[in-house]
This record gives C-alpha cells, sequence and structure tokens, in this order.
C-alpha cells in the first residue's frame, strides 16, 4: 500500500510541475513571439524564427537562403543584439 501512495503522490506533483512548466512556456514563447514582431527586418525574423522556434540547422538553413553560414551567423547575432535593443527599451520604460 505504501508504494501506492508514493507512486500516487509521484504523479501529481508530476501533473502539478508540469502544469506550472506549460503556463510559464507559454508566457515566454508570447513574449518572446512580441518581441520578434517588434523587429524592423523581415530577415532577422525568418532567421530567428527558423533558428530558435523551428529548430532548422544553420547549415540547412543557410542553404535554404541562399548564404553562406558564416553571413547567416552574423545575421542572426545582429538580429539578437536588436531584440536585446528592444527588451532593453521595454525594461527601461517600466
Amino acid at each position: 500500500m505504501r508504494i501506492q501512495s508514493i507512486l500516487s503522490l509521484h504523479e501529481n506533483l508530476q501533473h502539478e510541475l508540469k502544469a506550472e512548466y506549460t503556463e510559464d512556456y507559454m508566457h515566454y514563447r508570447l513574449e518572446v513571439a512580441n518581441l520578434m514582431n517588434r523587429l524592423y527586418s523581415q530577415r532577422y525574423r525568418l532567421v530567428l524564427q527558423q533558428l530558435f522556434v523551428e529548430e532548422v540547422e544553420s547549415k540547412k538553413l543557410a542553404d535554404l537562403m541562399r548564404i553562406t553560414a558564416d553571413n547567416l551567423y552574423n545575421i542572426k547575432l545582429r538580429a539578437l543584439k536588436k531584440i536585446e535593443q528592444i527588451a532593453g527599451i521595454e525594461q527601461n520604460v517600466s
């Protein structure tokens, strides 16, 4: 009987943690989507979306975009820098 109780408690805890994780994760995804939508460059949005949301490999994305991997890397860095600037502006306003 004791093992049944422990297993039941474990399942309940896992369910609660999963629900909390899912809520936090969805909030995080909405924040990221909002920041990405504020990027002026459509190319920056595309690169970030494909690399981080769709999880496309860098080499494959570079091939699809017909650019070098080095060029993709630079676009990604510039896009992330812009995201940081946008997020920094929002934090200073709040």
